[in-house]
């Protein structure tokens, strides 16, 4: 019987081209303020994959453990 519903093959998305800006003049000792550039689904930029979930992380760099700071799957 041939496949009438069609199929969707999805990449492995890409990481962002466009990072995360860090906004100074709300930026204090012990918090940051950042604005996430919105990526649409199935474009280039998500890799050509539906976006289901966010997931906003910070590490120390060199290496260190990231923590996650927020995130929300879409239902």
């Amino acid at each position: 019987m041939p496949n009438t519903a069609g199929v969707l093959i999805q990449t492995i998305p890409k990481a962002p081209t466009l990072v995360p800006l860090r906004i100074e003049s709300l930026s204090m000792t012990n918090s940051i303020t950042v604005e996430m550039p919105e990526i649409q689904s199935f474009t280039d930029e998500s890799g050509g994959a539906e976006i289901t979930s966010y997931n906003l992380e910070f590490n120390g760099g060199a290496g260190s453990t990231f923590f996650e700071v927020t995130g929300q799957k879409f239902e």
